[in-house]
């Protein structure tokens, strides 16, 4: 018989694992077709300010693969990643309403609100990864 997954897996995988798994209910978040410019991202429920929306795994490219035109990558530590979840979705705000955080060393990124969220309420991110930076992003706002 074998042992357990966990007691194969060192403290990062498991706290990774452990964080990958949806609360019950779900992630309170869904791809939508209606969003700002087009598909994004909604809370399907209330979500208080600080609470986590969704934390999804990140597949890192080679660097040797052209991602030109991609606008869903992710900076892991200089790498390019690419989330495998809704978090790819949401779409740029300088004004968001929520942020993301990522865990290189675990491959994760985390989605949290930044303000309390109603059921139905857009999920917008600033693609530069601070909420507060008003650079210009790399493509047009139109």
């Amino acid at each position: 018989m074998s042992a357990p997954l966990h007691d194969d897996l060192d403290d990062a995988v498991h706290d990774a694992e452990h964080q990958l798994t949806p609360p019950v209910g779900g992630w309170p978040v869904r791809v939508t077709t209606r969003g700002l410019h087009g598909r994004g991202v909604v809370a399907t429920r209330a979500v208080a300010a600080g609470a986590t929306l969704e934390v999804a795994p990140l597949m890192l490219v080679p660097g040797s693969i052209d991602l030109a035109g991609f606008e869903h990558v992710f900076d892991v530590d200089g790498v390019a990643g690419i989330a495998g979840g809704v978090v790819s979705f949401a779409n740029h705000s300088y004004a968001p309403n929520c942020a993301y955080a990522i865990d290189g060393a675990a491959g994760l990124v985390t989605l949290y609100a930044l303000v309390d969220l109603e059921a139905g309420t857009e999920v917008l991110v600033n693609y530069n990864g601070d909420p507060e930076c008003a650079e210009p992003v790399w493509f047009d706002l139109d």
